[in-house]
């Protein structure tokens, strides 16, 4: 049969050099003498062997002399066509031995390798690309002292001495390793071409943040890595075999979810795995998904996770109380968890009921500020509304997720008391820039009082000062969120302004404050007004 012989060298960019050809008769064996060689001290080359003939009917071998202690290094050949497209053994570093990972691929496209190197609970994996004819050696001493990294940007430790190695392509026929184990000290040189089949069979999930509050955005889900398998007898099966760990090579990944509550928001390769972020949509569960494909072999994988996308909300049963009255909150989370820790929170609405101050103010307390969610996803409490008038929030919070619902505190149907041609109102300021709110009863009397003055001191024209704020509560009259307003709160009081009144006049006023549903008025003449009260006799002490 013809036999031909090519060297490749790949010291710098890979150079392959046919060297000679020749006959070999049948049944017999011929030695020919490379000499002339060049070689790299890298270990970086490689001989193509090709024949006329069947596989496996010529076998070939290499083998180099020294005058050195090791004599002769002998390397058998291994076949192109040789369906196995990996292979494992294990390496060691003891003893000064120096373990050698040679690569070489012979196929016109460049390949991929992808290695693996493992040891004392760890591993390390990387895929080398290699050109038409290139030979590649790797040095494992050399890797772990350099720290050179992985991709996924880790490294072997220092202290690691054996293990196992792994290495295959895609595809059968493509490309050859091999692992030297030598000692120069031992003049010792050994070469291991173990070959076995290593074949994509099943995907695996590693779970990230699998549950978040809606809004969320860019949520590192997880990710998903295939395992590579030798296929075993005596059937040896496509896609399925013994699990030899996670790997990868060139394999096509996708993302999917089965409910739009869930939403991908982009993918990554870190070299060995795929990592989804995704966005959560809308309250509710969805399966999100990866699939692993390896074309060369139409092997197809998938792994995921179910994702929850929470949702709190807060409900108030009644929407609406008095100063200082109670509701109850119910917060909900959906989908319903039992078990979930719920935090409550209370914050008052600016500029709300009548007050433009912001700065300090009051809110309510709650009988239970945190608790969890029972059996349905709820969690109820009660809380008492502060005693000014306005709006508060109310919010429930539950794994990041948060639910508000608005509180009005409010006194019911105060009605604003406008100007008329007998009073005037005086009092506003920039913090209550609105006070002349009351019951309709007590407005009706305040017009009555006036106009009945007016007749019986034509031309006289009350002032009224404070009443109640729009939604009624602690009237703050210092703008301070305390007294010394005490009453001022229900709508039904209302101050007289003593200083324009004639003093001759004030009998007779008095006696229409009494006909006109304030015979429970105070005389605060320190204060330089009369205090209505139509209604109850209120604070002794007034305000």
């Amino acid at each position: 049969m013809s036999v031909k012989v090519k060297y490749s060298r790949s010291s710098a960019k890979p150079l392959a050099q046919d060297l000679e050809s020749f006959v070999v008769p049948a049944l017999s064996t011929v030695e020919r003498t490379l000499g002339s060689l060049r070689g790299d001290l890298n270990l970086r080359n490689s001989f193509f062997i090709t024949a006329q003939a069947k596989p496996g009917d010529l076998l070939a071998k290499v083998w180099s002399t020294s005058k050195s202690e090791l004599r002769r290094v002998e390397t058998l050949g291994k076949d192109e066509k040789d369906p196995e497209n990996g292979g494992t053994h294990p390496w060691s570093l003891e003893s000064n031995t120096e373990s050698t990972l040679l690569l070489f691929n012979h196929n016109e496209a460049t390949q991929g390798f992808s290695v693996t190197i493992s040891g004392e609970n760890t591993t390390g994996h990387k895929v080398y690309k290699l050109e038409p004819m290139q030979t590649e050696q790797i040095n494992i001493r050399d890797i772990v002292q350099r720290r050179v990294k992985d991709e996924t940007g880790r490294t072997l430790p220092l202290s690691i001495s054996n293990g196992q190695i792994r290495w295959f392509t895609q595809v059968s026929g493509v490309g050859k390793g091999r692992l030297l184990q030598s000692s120069r000290a031992r003049a010792m040189a050994r070469n291991f071409s173990c070959g076995t089949t290593y074949v994509l069979c099943a995907a695996q999930f590693g779970a990230g943040t699998t549950t978040f509050p809606v809004g969320s955005q860019s949520i590192e889900f997880g990710y998903v890595v295939g395992l590579v398998c030798m296929p075993q007898p005596p059937f040896y099966q496509r896609c399925a075999g013994q699990g030899a760990g996670p790997d990868d090579l060139n394999y096509q990944y996708s993302w999917a979810t089965d409910n739009t509550s869930i939403a991908i928001a982009s993918t990554w390769f870190d070299g060995l795995a795929s990592h989804v972020r995704v966005n959560g949509q809308a309250a509710g569960t969805a399966n999100v998904t990866g699939t692993i494909y390896d074309p060369a072999n139409s092997c197809r994988f998938s792994a995921g996770a179910t994702g929850t996308v929470q949702q709190a909300s807060v409900s108030l049963n009644p929407t609406t109380v008095a100063p200082g009255a109670q509701t109850t909150v119910t917060v909900t989370l959906q989908p319903a968890m039992a078990g979930q820790q719920v935090s409550l929170s209370a914050a008052a609405v600016s500029n709300s009921g009548g007050h433009q101050q912001t700065s300090g103010r009051p809110v309510g307390s709650f009988s239970n500020g945190t608790g969890t969610t029972n059996s349905g996803g709820q969690f109820t409490t009660q809380y008492t509304a502060s005693a000014f008038g306005g709006s508060e929030t109310i919010t429930g919070t539950i794994n990041g997720s948060n639910g508000s619902q608005t509180l009005t505190v409010a006194v019911p149907a105060l009605v604003q008391l406008f100007s008329g041609p007998n009073y005037t109102l005086v009092g506003p300021t920039s913090t209550h820039p609105v006070d002349h709110y009351g019951t309709s009863t007590a407005n009706t009397n305040l017009v009555n009082i006036a106009n009945q003055y007016a007749n019986a001191f034509p031309g006289g024209v009350l002032n009224y000062n404070d009443q109640s704020l729009p939604q009624g509560g602690l009237f703050d009259v210092n703008a301070n969120w305390t007294n010394p307003h005490v009453e001022h709160r229900l709508g039904i009081n209302c101050d007289v302004y003593q200083p324009n009144v004639p003093v001759a006049n004030r009998p007779t006023l008095l006696t229409i404050f009494v006909n006109n549903g304030s015979p429970n008025y105070l005389d605060e003449s320190a204060l330089n007004h009369w205090h209505l009260r139509f209604g109850a006799a209120g604070n002794p002490a007034g305000d």
